[in-house]
């Protein structure tokens, strides 16, 4: 896949994300978090939302919302999580992938992240989203990647609240690997 710019992802964020969360909560997931909550510059190969009660006719009314357009190309991969819904958003070139997901890795988001959904104003919108904490512990349980060290050794994080979160998952060990990996201290 092809992993694109902020310049590129961002306009498809700004158009789709206010008609699918007028219609239901809908969470920034994934690297976006570090755009919208940190204001990190981050390329991506998509874009990642949450969406727990997400429908597909939720998506078809905010996707003709967004661009206009009746005709559109979505994939669907059932889990037994949950469902990721894979909307493919027309630009000049390639498209560029949405993927909503109905659930995390780590269980339905409301009750498992409770305490790190925050509401946050960028680029004249407001967004919900996971907090910075809740994305590192995710990406530790994920495994760590080269572009997740990179990426924390970019952005401010409140490792104490991280590790109460991941402490409470049953997931302190991968977070503390993560961190170590990034060179953070393990005592922040």
């Amino acid at each position: 896949m092809t992993v694109r710019s902020e310049d590129e992802w961002l306009p498809v964020l700004l158009s789709i994300y206010p008609p699918l969360s007028e219609k239901t909560p809908t969470l920034i997931y994934g690297s976006q978090i570090l755009a919208v909550v940190a204001g990190i510059d981050v390329s991506s190969k998509d874009i990642d939302l949450l969406a727990p009660n997400i429908t597909l006719s939720i998506i078809e009314e905010a996707y003709r919302e967004a661009t206009g357009l009746e005709k559109m190309r979505l994939e669907l991969l059932k889990t037994e999580r949950g469902r990721v819904f894979t909307l493919y958003y027309p630009t000049d070139e390639r498209p560029i992938p949405v993927e909503i997901f109905t659930t995390t890795p780590l269980g339905d988001p409301l009750p498992t992240f409770e305490g790190h959904i925050v509401e946050v104003k960028r680029w004249g919108i407001s967004f919900l989203s996971l907090t910075v904490e809740a994305y590192a512990v995710l990406e530790a349980f994920r495994g760590v990647r080269p572009v997740t060290i990179e990426r924390f050794r970019r952005v401010q994080v409140n490792w104490r609240s991280a590790r109460e979160l991941a402490e409470r998952l049953g997931i302190l060990e991968e977070l503390e690997v993560l961190m170590e990996a990034a060179g953070i201290d393990s005592t922040e």
